[in-house]
């Protein structure tokens, strides 16, 4: 190796380095939207469809990375809220990531928080071929677990 392969080597090298092997994995994304009530943020989960692959589970719009549709896991966390809540990207300011959880069945998920610009959570047209109801609870509920990481943030 030469100074010249070694500036090559440098420029491939990540600043914020991720997993070694997640292509490996299936791999995913999820949203955790947060929308504002009066002056008050909520969570906004969904209950999944029933016919769908864990269907009746409550959890936060996500699925699948799509390397044909996705240039990165906030674009699939983008795109499945889009598909299955039917909110514009317009309406979806992401405020950051919380990292990547490595679940024990070979399943990595990078989880998004983002405020959506949504008062009204009846308006909002799901898809009800993934999706069979949404609803949110006031985001202080949650004051009150500890050592929790997303909490630990607030």
């Amino acid at each position: 190796m030469n100074d010249k392969d070694l500036l090559k080597l440098e420029k491939n090298l990540s600043e914020f380095p991720g997993l070694l092997g997640k292509e490996e994995y299936f791999n995913s994304a999820v949203l955790i939207p947060l929308v504002k009530k009066g002056n008050e943020f909520h969570l906004l989960f969904e209950k999944r469809a029933a016919k769908i692959r864990q269907g009746g589970e409550v959890c936060f719009p996500g699925g699948e990375f799509d390397k044909e549709k996705d240039k990165d896991f906030k674009e699939t966390a983008i795109r499945e809220t889009e598909e299955e809540l039917g909110i514009s990207r317009e309406k979806i300011k992401i405020n950051g990531c919380l990292g990547t959880f490595i679940g024990p069945m070979g399943v990595t998920v990078d989880a998004f928080i983002a405020v959506i610009d949504q008062t009204d959570i009846e308006n909002i047209n799901i898809d009800k071929n993934e999706v069979e109801k949404i609803g949110s609870v006031w985001l202080e509920n949650f004051k009150c677990l500890n050592n929790n990481y997303f909490l630990y943030l607030l």
